[in-house]
């Protein structure tokens, strides 16, 4: 018997919202998934250490193997005086 509730929605889901938010305005196809994570963590890179955004944390949890998973992306400080 299989899983009363699948996450295959929930999934489709989140791409399209985060495509959606990387897109802005362009119409433009959406990438495949691991395209788009790329693209994701390239706008996270650039923008680590900006006014307002010092740090991500991101905490899932994984279906599959049953257990969380927490990532961090903190930006180093700043040295002053250089």
């Amino acid at each position: 018997m299989g899983s009363p509730l699948s996450s295959r929605e929930a999934v489709a889901h989140c791409w399209r919202s985060l495509w959606d938010l990387l897109r802005g305005a362009a119409a433009l196809r959406q990438p495949t998934p691991a395209d788009l994570a790329r693209r994701y963590v390239d706008l996270l890179a650039d923008n680590i250490g900006q006014p307002g955004f010092r740090e991500l944390l991101v905490a899932v949890h994984d279906l599959d193997a049953h257990r969380d998973l927490v990532f961090a992306l903190v930006a180093e400080p700043r040295r002053r005086g250089i």
